[in-house]
């Protein structure tokens, strides 16, 4: 299956992902903001990346845009996890590195079906 690297400074909503992941044999890896993140891609080079965009230290616009400025990691899927509505917010997640969006509050479907879809683009 798939390494996954959650990165978000909420952590229940990470054991929530990590709990519905799992179940499905993924390996999960965690990081509580951005510059945790880019410590843990240099470390191992995830599959997939789950992304909130609103953390301290380095938030996840910064976060896409330095993962991005390294060659290796330009394939690695971003899904960005975010509760903005507004358009403006998601061209700006896309600018910066992102692949798509999963819109929180997610149902466990929903996250199920995107990871899918990202990890079967691969």
């Amino acid at each position: 299956m798939a390494d996954i690297l959650v990165i978000d400074d909420d952590e229940i909503m990470a054991q929530l992902i990590a709990a519905i992941l799992e179940s499905l044999g993924h390996t999960l890896r965690f990081a509580e903001n951005g510059q945790d993140g880019l410590e843990q891609v240099a470390r191992q080079r995830p599959d997939l990346i789950v992304l909130d965009m609103n953390m301290p230290v380095m938030d996840g616009f910064e976060f896409a845009r330095n993962l991005r400025n390294i060659p290796a990691n330009r394939t690695i899927p971003v899904l960005a996890s975010t509760a903005e509505t507004h358009t403006a917010s998601y061209d700006a997640a896309y600018d910066a590195g992102c692949d798509g969006f999963l819109r929180k509050p997610w149902s466990e479907e929903e996250l199920i079906e995107r990871v899918g879809e990202f990890l079967n683009a691969k």
